[in-house]
């Protein structure tokens, strides 16, 4: 599947916004300066370059009346007559204002030719071909083919390379039908051609032959001066099933010498029929013989509507904790937080070792240049009595971006992620890694500006992405963020909330992957923006995504192919990129996006509700190793799950590596399997030895399972 996005960005100034969709024709909307494109196949960079350069030499130059498709018809001007003309006009000045495309246009049209686009041109036979289909195939090939023209035909060709307007366009194209015309005629009655009178010269009858037929042009050509009608007439209906009779009528792509008088008095140019209808063997299809579906990035306007700054948060948090009289624990914060610290030292142990590890294993050790006074004594046998100094390697700048789930799956488990939640943003903020937290749902009609949809834009659900916290706060805004989180942990796991702590963290449903389509944007702005090396995506989630939809424009249903089947999957436009889609969701695919084009380190965590759904992640794993059901899909889901349940009941966690996409994936069981509490060391006065060891071995084997998570984390984020 061919698409680039080298032309798009040269018409930036142009001000046109390029859509590529499930089209059955390029179109283009005047007003809001928007040309839609089909998918092609890859036919080769030029043959691209070709197609877009010359529909957006239409959308630069040609008036709405103007475009093959339009209902609009200008009187004695036949549609395909136009196209030629228009055609020869547009591509000229689309190669002068572009001039890198002049190569591309020869060599595009080239590869067109030989696969049959403008028929056999070596069964041509140029003496009965029309004037129209010569200037066609001479204005596009140019040097690969030598039309014979006759010295009057040679003029109107010439004109044809040099209208400036639409205007011009139209003057010339009623001159080529009126020579047609007069040409045929001559032909078909050729007693009434000119004959020389005794004395040389035209007689009388044939002089005013010729100026009967001069008034006849200049009246059809008054009689256009408003050039613009709707075909609204009974013409229209003789036009419409002249246009079925000529498709029943061609039926390949190659052009005899009598085919052009097969079409009659249709007046159309043989050759630009043959064109239009090889143009569809260009469009993409799949293996269901229709085409995917087409779904365009997210916009920057419904970008700035997803993604919730902190300041919006911050003051929905406060109206609402006035609003519902939720109860304050700002008491009980300081000591939590205390505990909390203590905790993350786990995962701040593991960093700094990994980080120290990768220093040492790229060290160098070379003199410096001192004599070292332990060695001098040696000099006269050792030649090194210098100093040596080691350089240990400079550490990666690390970085992170967390996905919160809040769907409403969740409440349960949410008081103990939040308690995680603040774990992660503690260790970020000791280790010095820039992040941003950020929650993500759907469903909540939360956001204060709704989504506006264009034909094949991706469907964000209703997306909402609160940023919960972050290290680019100041440290009032920080401990003020996580203060709440932790008021919210508190009412919930107390069962007195039942509302959220703000309008953009209500939790819905869980559209994980617009979230991760937006998240795209935001790795690429943070990378840039903290000159990150390692970049680390975290998903903390309890599910599978939405299904995915894109929005199709009935007003477009006339432009729009109908053969669309959401079940094949969809191809995204991420980025300037297609990421394909598979299914009816794509969380696999786009994480692998993100892992593979910005170097992300991609980290699930997936909270369990339940034993069934521990179960069943086993399933969605080896679904995600292999394609389709081999025959040693169960038996390989067998030995995961036996693996799965030993680890679990050893360490209370479950790490795969490089499965649904991350490369770290994380099983927990939700509830309080996944607490940080931590069994008190309690024992009494005059406990025998033996006791006091089995209590403390006790404490710290709880000490170490409580905080899996954070010992995992930091060794993966490393």
């Amino acid at each position: 599947m061919q698409y680039n996005s080298t032309v798009a960005k040269l018409l930036a100034k142009e001000n046109i916004t390029i859509r590529h969709g499930n089209y059955k024709t390029a179109w283009f909307d005047v007003e809001k300066r928007v040309l839609g494109l089909p998918m092609w196949k890859d036919m080769g960079k030029d043959v691209y370059d070709l197609l877009i350069g010359h529909e957006v030499g239409h959308a630069l130059e040609t008036p709405l009346e103007g475009w093959h498709e339009s209902l609009t018809t200008l009187k004695g001007c036949p549609k395909s007559y136009l196209n030629v003309i228009e055609d020869a006009r547009i591509e000229r000045k689309v190669q002068s204002r572009y001039p890198g495309l002049v190569g591309s246009f020869t060599r595009g049209y080239k590869a067109l030719s030989e696969t049959g686009f403008f028929g056999d041109l070596e069964s041509y036979n140029w003496s009965k071909m029309d004037l129209i289909d010569k200037i066609n195939i001479q204005a596009k090939l140019r040097g690969l083919v030598d039309v014979k023209f006759t010295p009057v035909e040679l003029e109107f060709y010439n004109r044809a390379l040099t209208t400036d307007t639409w205007e011009d366009v139209v003057q010339l194209t009623l001159d080529v039908v009126a020579y047609t015309d007069s040409f045929k005629d001559e032909e078909e009655n050729p007693a009434q051609m000119e004959q020389p009178n005794s004395n040389g010269d035209n007689d009388g009858t044939n002089a005013e032959q010729e100026e009967e037929t001069t008034s006849s042009l200049e009246k059809e050509q008054d009689d256009n001066e408003d050039l613009l009608e709707e075909d609204t007439s009974s013409n229209s209906i003789d036009d419409e099933e002249d246009d079925v009779e000529k498709e029943e009528e061609v039926e390949s792509n190659t052009l005899s010498s009598t085919e052009a008088d097969d079409y009659g008095d249709m007046k159309v140019s043989v050759t630009d029929e043959i064109y239009r209808r090889s143009e569809d063997s260009l469009i993409e299809l799949d293996e269901h013989n229709s085409q995917r579906i087409i779904a365009q990035d997210i916009s920057q306007e419904s970008l700035e509507i997803a993604v919730i700054p902190y300041d919006k948060v911050r003051a929905s948090r406060k109206k609402n904790s006035e609003g519902y009289g939720m109860i304050n624990h700002s008491h009980e914060y300081k000591p939590y937080i205390k505990e909390i610290k203590k905790s993350v030292y786990f995962a701040v142990k593991e960093f700094e070792m990994r980080k120290a590890a990768y220093q040492y294993s790229r060290a160098s050790t070379s003199d410096s240049g001192r004599i070292d006074v332990n060695k001098l004594w040696s000099y006269k046998t050792n030649d090194d009595i210098f100093s040596q100094v080691t350089q240990l390697a400079n550490s990666k700048n690390h970085g992170m971006i967390m996905l919160v789930d809040y769907s409403g799956s969740m409440v349960k488990t949410m008081p103990h992620v939040i308690d995680q939640l603040i774990h992660l943003a503690l260790f970020c903020r000791q280790v010095h890694i820039p992040f941003d937290v950020y929650g993500f749902t759907g469903g909540n009609q939360a956001n204060d500006v709704e989504y506006t949809y264009a034909d094949g834009d991706f469907d964000l659900q209703d997306l909402s992405m609160p940023l919960l916290c972050s290290s680019s706060l100041n440290k009032k805004d920080f401990n003020e963020s996580l203060q709440a989180l932790f008021g919210y942990r508190q009412g919930m796991s107390e069962g007195g909330y039942t509302r959220s702590i703000s309008d953009y963290e209500k939790l819905g449903h869980t559209p994980l992957d617009p979230a991760l389509l937006v998240t795209h944007r935001l790795i690429k702005k943070f990378k840039a923006k903290h000159k990150v090396q390692k970049m680390n995506l975290v998903v903390l989630s309890d599910g599978a995504s939405n299904r995915n939809y894109v929005y199709n424009d009935n007003n477009m249903k006339d432009i729009r192919t109908n053969t669309l089947n959401r079940s094949n999957g969809i191809d995204l436009i991420v980025d300037k990129k297609i990421v394909t889609i598979k299914g009816m969701t794509g969380t696999q695919e786009l994480l692998k996006n993100i892992r593979t084009r910005y170097d992300v380190n991609t980290i699930g965590f997936f909270i369990a509700n339940n034993n069934a759904d521990f179960r069943s992640i086993g399933y969605d794993i080896v679904k995600s190793r292999t394609e389709g059901y081999d025959e040693n899909f169960y038996s390989n889901l067998d030995e995961l799950k036996s693996k799965m349940n030993k680890e679990y009941r050893s360490n209370r966690c479950v790490s795969i590596k490089k499965c649904m996409g991350y490369n770290e994936f994380y099983i927990l069981k939700g509830g309080s399997s996944m607490s940080t509490d931590i069994e008190e060391f309690d024992i009494d006065v005059g406990e025998t030895k033996n006791k006091l060891a089995t209590a403390f071995k006790k404490f710290s084997h709880s000490k170490k399972q409580s905080k899996v998570l954070m010992t995992k984390f930091g060794k993966a984020v490393a």
